[in-house]
């Protein structure tokens, strides 16, 4: 128990009264007994009191000090670090509740989350491949979320059409078409579409979201047992003779000899075919004349360099399905191949 001070009482019988205050709850109930056998004294009552007493006191200065602060907060010196949501350089000119204080510190400003997308994942299409170019053939899927409650969203266009914003959280659909040009030359075109998002900061974020067109690549084996099989090593003037059987409907048709499917939209002539059996014919290989070396392509089997294939067709008009036409190379082995090989085209 610590020692406080002293009071006086005036009057007729005055006096001086020293008085302790207890200093904890526990040790109020502990110095003070039951008093079933009368051991409180007149001074354990008067201490009591006194702690109570200063301890009311002390929460009233509390509550005065409190009540006489400002509950606003007003600042015109730039801040030097950003804490929260305040970043550095922010002044306070106009007052500031607590609320909007806090709200600033705890709450920092972000910007609203925004997705966009091709329904069904079709973002790799081939040229003049009329699912995408007809309209009303493209299914685009899209959302926004507000990431700062007091920050509505106020605009969202979708691939140049307008839908209202509704509360935190707004999707949609928009149906739509692409486009490519006909220009054979190109190995690859984007058509890129567009969403815009704008909230009342206002801030505006962008989502994009693109199909890309190109063509295919094809492989697989080729029966050429109506020109006698003929050794392409031994006789390469033969190779015109074979290019009257690698026709358009014959690529279209090719399987993949052991490497399904037998073709695949690609920008590049690079690929592996892993375990390619000729089963007993030449194998084939055709891509479009405006890949990267199309004319220079290098053969490995097994993991050694080969020059065992002839290109039997070059900057060779080719119309796909679509009746989209550009040039091919195709490449034919010199030789029937009668077991799996692993070929690498670089």
């Amino acid at each position: 128990m610590a020692f406080v001070g002293t009071y006086s009482v005036s009057g007729p019988s005055s006096s001086i009264t020293l008085s302790s205050e207890y200093t904890t709850l526990d040790e109020l109930l502990i110095l003070i007994p039951n008093n079933t056998t009368h051991q409180i004294t007149p001074g354990d009552l008067r201490d009591s009191v006194y702690s109570l007493w200063q301890q009311i006191q002390g929460v009233s200065l509390i509550a005065a000090s409190a009540a006489s602060s400002s509950a606003f907060f007003t600042n015109i010196e730039p801040s030097t670090i950003t804490v929260g949501g305040i970043t550095a350089g922010t002044t306070f000119s106009t007052s500031q509740t607590m609320q909007q204080m806090w709200q600033q510190l705890l709450y920092p400003y972000l910007l609203p989350s925004v997705s966009l997308s091709v329904s069904g994942g079709l973002y790799q299409r081939e040229y003049g491949d009329l699912n995408g170019l007809v309209s009303n053939s493209v299914t685009l899927n899209w959302s926004v979320t507000r990431n700062t409650s007091t920050e509505n969203i106020t605009l969202i266009n979708v691939d140049g059409q307008g839908f209202i914003p509704s509360g935190a959280y707004t999707s949609g659909t928009k149906i739509t078409s692409a486009t490519h040009s006909w220009n054979t030359s190109s190995v690859s075109e984007d058509y890129t579409f567009i969403m815009t998002v704008v909230d009342n900061k206002p801030s505006t974020v962008i989502a994009t979201s693109s199909i890309t067109w190109m063509n295919s690549i094809y492989w697989g084996r080729i029966n050429l047992s109506s020109i006698g099989n003929t050794n392409l090593t031994f006789s390469p003037g033969s190779a015109s003779l074979v290019a009257t059987l690698c026709n358009d409907s014959l690529i279209y048709s090719l399987s993949g000899a052991g490497v399904s499917p037998g073709y695949k939209l690609s920008t590049t002539k690079n690929y592996i075919y892993n375990d390619i059996d000729g089963a007993g014919n030449h194998l084939i290989f055709a891509w479009p004349s405006s890949v990267n070396n199309a004319t220079l392509p290098r053969f490995y089997v097994n993991g050694f360099f080969s020059t065992a294939f002839t290109r039997v067709r070059t900057a060779s008009p080719l119309t796909n399905q679509y009746g989209f036409t550009t040039n091919y190379e195709v490449w034919v082995s010199n030789t029937i191949q009668n077991s799996p090989l692993n070929i690498e085209i670089k």
